[in-house]
């Protein structure tokens, strides 16, 4: 299963892999079946997110123990969505027929239990199957119905392959076909352009200045972090926008006042810098973006866990001890994702927020284009960096903008708004990237509607599926008296 999501991208595998599992949970009753969706759901979690011991261990400096505990947990946490479903699926598999199981309540049931993930406690909706489908002939479908759409389609294959071994050989060729069908027309829906392109352009270039997230913090390295991205910046002042990554300049705003009246006055106010900073104010301190030209802040919404906050403090308090994160106590805010660039306007995300759909759907209409920065050094040489690369294409998709994505040490890149990679760099290199970024405008239905048109499919299916129980239970009951 992991190996269809990035780097690999081997997408039918999420099919296949799924199919085995859900054969394999419906051998069992609940509660076997349970143990078997834990077992999933752990292993397929855990090697999804194995990154986060690097990320606590080799940078937080945290002990081995409660880094390795730390990603244990928040695997076998995942696995109980996983776990749950299974136990359900084998339950209701003997009170419903074949074709409305097979067909509505999986595909169902699966999306509503990756809904759950993105919007219960904190949100982790990391390889949801949606995902996948920005490497398949199927990507249109993204921006109409977001991931989760994606998720249901797939799972709705998943569900027929099953089925379909359980057909006769005369009603495996009608049903087969039948599904063939839907499949190409959805192949199809890649060719409509839901938003439309303005003849305007914005010459971009995204700097990566591979800065050793152990060095990033220290005040003695500082002079030397400001001149390289001053370096490698200078080859573009002729750019409309130059683009550094999140905490770029790992000090509050008001501390580097001098240092930001010389990077204007070097760039000629010609292009427009955009980079990650902190920035404070009374008591409380964000992680922004900052437009160096007009001092405009974006400051992050969405915060990641344990990194820029410890939820719940009373309880964990001890993460803050044994954790060592430089500016890991931020505060969210509460404004729209948006920064005024030339005569545009990006939607704008800061490293985790690119995950979630609906918060980048808050730029819009507004939004001609999109930029996320972030500082993906923290996962070390793992899956994360890729991961987080797909994820943001997933947002092009669903919103059909171009994206200029900044990360310290990569992957940085410019994306299409059809989701593909235009010009990226490579992990762990020193590097600059330029694009002409086209202009659009327009929104697409899932922007409009965001996961309104999924959570009506999914509470009507259900409501229906339970009228359905009670009329077959009636039934039953009449036939025995």
């Amino acid at each position: 299963m992991i190996l269809a999501f990035a780097p690999w991208s081997w997408y039918p595998l999420t099919v296949l892999a799924l199919a085995l599992a859900l054969h394999n949970w419906l051998q069992h009753g609940p509660k076997d079946a349970f143990k078997f969706g834990a077992t999933f759901g752990f292993s397929y979690m855990l090697g999804s997110s194995y990154w986060i011991y690097y990320s606590l261990h080799d940078y937080g400096q945290a002990p081995i123990f409660l880094a390795v505990f730390a990603a244990l947990l928040l695997a076998a946490i995942l696995a109980l969505f996983t776990a749950l479903l299974a136990a359900v699926l084998s339950w209701c598999h003997r009170y419903y027929p074949a074709g409305w199981f097979y067909l509505i309540i999986f595909p169902v049931l699966w999306v509503l239990m990756e809904w759950g993930k993105i919007t219960l406690a904190v949100g982790f909706p990391w390889n949801l199957l949606g995902q996948a489908l920005i490497d398949s002939p199927w990507r249109g479908i993204l921006p109409i119905f977001g991931v989760l759409g994606g998720s249901a389609v797939v799972a709705l294959c998943v569900g027929s392959v099953v089925y379909f071994l359980h057909l006769q050989a005369a009603a495996r060729i009608l049903f087969g076909g039948v599904v063939g069908l839907l499949l190409v027309a959805c192949s199809m829906l890649q060719l409509i352009e839901w938003s439309s392109a303005t003849p305007d352009k914005l010459k971009t270039s995204v700097i990566q200045a591979n800065i050793p997230q152990k060095l990033k913090f220290d005040k003695p390295y500082f002079d030397k972090l400001m001149h390289r991205y001053l370096d490698l910046s200078l080859a573009h002042i002729e750019d409309d926008l130059i683009l550094w990554p999140e905490t770029a300049i790992p000090l509050y705003a008001d501390l580097v006042e001098k240092q930001l009246a010389t990077m204007r006055g070097q760039l000629k106010e010609k292009a427009v810098l955009l980079t990650g900073i902190f920035y404070r104010e009374q008591s409380k301190r964000y992680n922004s973006l900052m437009n160096v030209n007009d001092n405009h802040f974006y400051h992050k919404q969405r915060l990641v866990p344990f990194g820029e906050y410890i939820p719940m403090r009373s309880l964990f308090e001890i993460f803050s001890k044994w954790i060592i994160i430089p500016m890991s106590d931020l505060h969210s805010a509460n404004m729209t994702p948006t920064l005024s660039v030339a005569d545009y306007t990006a939607g704008v995300s800061i490293c985790y927020e690119v995950a979630f759909g609906n918060d980048i759907a808050e730029s819009f209409p507004e939004a001609n284009f999109l930029v996320n920065i972030s500082n993906d050094s923290w996962f070390g040489n793992s899956l994360a960096p890729h991961q987080m690369l797909q994820m943001a294409r997933v947002r092009s998709a669903e919103s059909e903008r171009y994206m200029a994505r900044a990360t310290n040490t990569g992957i940085s890149a410019i994306i299409d708004y059809r989701g593909q990679i235009v010009v990226r760099s490579e992990l762990f290199e020193m590097a600059s990237i330029s694009y002409d970024i086209g202009m659009r405008e327009g929104i697409t239905p899932y922007i409009r509607w965001r996961d309104i048109p999924i959570i009506m499919w999914i509470s009507v299916s259900l409501v229906i599926t339970v009228l359905m129980r009670l009329y077959i239970s009636r039934t039953e009951k009449g036939l025995q008296r």
